[in-house]
């Protein structure tokens, strides 16, 4: 999304950028653990972007 160029996309229009979520959870070895221990922790980092911004859009922009 490069308004200033001139390139946008269908359906654009000015947004501030969503805040960072994490989901975390333990491996099925942490789950049945005695003990917590750090190294078994997994997580997904997520960010939302608006609806208009497509698969292309993304990989257009980050193959720069």
């Amino acid at each position: 999304m490069m308004p200033k160029k001139g390139i946008t996309p269908p359906g654009y229009f000015e947004y501030t950028v969503y805040p960072l979520e994490g989901i975390w959870d333990l491996t099925e070895e942490g789950r049945t653990a005695d003990t917590f221990d750090k190294s078994q922790l997994v997580y997904k980092i997520m960010i939302r972007h608006p609806d208009f911004v497509t698969d292309d859009d993304y990989f257009y922009d980050t193959s720069r």
